[in-house]
């Protein structure tokens, strides 16, 4: 933009977004009280927002200014902000505080979303920020922040992001350290019922946060009962989350944990969580079961990937009647399907890089499972299959889509594939050489051949023999 020294008088602009230049373009705006979002970016020699257009502002987003100390130093200007419901702070790495003077400074009353994004060097958050009652959404990732204030997060938030604070060392505390604050004595029992009945919080994500303790749950460390779901990710340090109570969430929906790599135990009594529906278990590689704990009627998602010391599917598997999705993936100790075999109304089961399977194949795919729609397996999971020439499987009849992989020495497709097959994906299969018998079903719609095979030569476009046979399928990779 130009830096001529005019004067830029926009009293009816509504949305204002400008970067690249620096703070004295910003000086130019004069009279812009009808502004309601306002997007700055970019802008040099910007240490804090002094600007008088404020009264009308709503929404304001703070991206990759490099000198940005704090976001306001005047209270006046804080004060206008009364109608202001969006902070968006990201990639300001000279960010200390959000205001300056912050231990006795309130933030605008009306804010629903705050999220500070990328700002490495902010150490801590305002002390007042519990009094926000209409904040509804917080994200907060700053590498350099140790803990929440004392005086905890609001109980009006409902989705709570904490991401990359690879300082921080515990939990928010949810409303406060009391239910009074002239008791501050008050019992973790009394402080949970408390948080309990004011709380609304629903989503908790922990995502990379090293430095949290082993047990981040113990020690009042408590998780409200309005909790659906839970999502720990990349915590290095995490190793136990045996503490967390489940009997106080059953609204709890989702379980999310991954990447956390000193993880040895999960929370106890997981059947209890009468609406859970989802439990995703990925890279844990230290969490090990000897008896995968028994899960709740309800659960219809039950992702294993990457945790090679379980060492065991839940028992009576057959009987969670609302499992729609499993997936069990890099799960070297399993060796076999419990008792009983697969829940029939089964759609969607991955069964990949299980090394140690010796239940042959034909014992848990079943033609039983007559509502599979996808099937993903391998040759390292298939109970000694993958020495055989002739690959001929179970296929349930109602399958949509039918992925094989790392079949080293299968050289025939010798199942008869479903009528209703509409993907065929074949990769790692080098020695494969024919299609079944009877051919491709008139319903496939896509052909996907990856990695060095004879079959791939086949399929050529043109030249390949089986071309004639495949040309009419509307999606062919070879």
């Amino acid at each position: 933009m130009d830096a001529s020294p005019s004067i830029i008088s926009l009293p009816s602009l509504k949305e204002l977004s400008f970067g690249g230049c620096n703070v004295g373009v910003l000086k130019r705006f004069v009279n812009l009280t009808s502004v309601t979002a306002l997007v700055i970016e970019d802008v040099a020699g910007l240490t804090w927002l002094s600007h008088g257009f404020t009264s009308s502002l709503i929404k304001l987003e703070m991206k990759s200014c490099k000198e940005l100390m704090y976001l306001w130093q005047d209270r006046d200007v804080i004060r206008d902000l009364t109608c202001l419901k969006s902070l968006v702070v990201q990639d300001c790495p000279g960010l200390v505080s959000l205001a300056a003077g912050e231990e006795d400074t309130e933030l605008p009353v009306k804010l629903e979303t705050i999220r500070v994004w990328s700002c490495d060097n902010l150490e801590k958050l305002p002390s007042k920020m519990h009094a926000l009652s209409s904040l509804r959404d917080l994200t907060i990732k700053c590498p350099k922040l140790v803990s929440f204030p004392e005086t905890g997060i609001p109980t009006s938030v409902i989705t709570l992001r904490i991401t990359e604070c690879k300082m921080l060392q515990s939990l928010p505390i949810i409303g406060g350290l009391s239910s009074h604050p002239e008791e501050p004595s008050s019992s973790s029992s009394s402080r949970n019922n408390h948080v309990d009945m004011m709380s609304r919080l629903q989503v908790l994500t922990i995502s990379g946060c090293d430095s949290l303790p082993a047990s981040p749950f113990s020690e009042g460390g408590f998780l409200p009962a309005t909790l659906r779901e839970l999502h720990i990710m990349n915590c290095r340090g995490v190793e136990s989350l045996a503490e967390i109570n489940v009997d106080r969430l059953q609204s709890l929906q989702e379980i999310d944990i991954s990447n956390c790599e000193k993880l040895r135990s999960l929370p106890q009594d997981l059947h209890t969580l009468s609406h859970l529906t989802s439990l995703q278990l990925w890279e844990c590689p230290t969490l090990e079961l000897e008896c995968f704990p028994p899960l709740p009627p309800s659960i219809s998602k039950l992702h294993l990937w990457g945790c090679p010391k379980i060492k065991a599917l839940p028992d009576q598997l057959h009987r969670l009647t609302c499992l729609r999705d499993l997936k069990i993936s890099g799960c070297e100790s399993i060796t076999r399907f419990p008792d009983g075999g697969l829940p029939p109304q089964l759609q969607k089961l991955t069964v990949y890089k299980c090394g140690n399977m010796k239940q042959p194949v034909r014992e848990w795919l079943t033609p039983l499972l007559t509502s599979l729609e996808w099937l993903l397996i391998d040759g390292s999971s298939m109970g000694g299959v993958r020495e055989e020439e002739d690959l001929l499987l179970p296929l349930p009849s109602s399958l949509l889509r039918l992925q094989i992989c790392g079949m080293d020495n299968m050289e025939r497709l010798s199942s008869s594939l479903p009528p209703s097959l509409r993907i065929l994906w074949i990769s790692g299969c080098p020695k494969l050489r024919e299609l079944p018998p009877d051919g491709l079903p008139p319903s496939l719609e896509t052909l996907r051949i990856d990695g060095p095979s004879i079959m791939k030569e086949r399929c050529m476009e043109g030249t390949g023999c089986y071309w004639p046979l495949i040309r009419e399928i509307p999606f062919v990779w070879v």
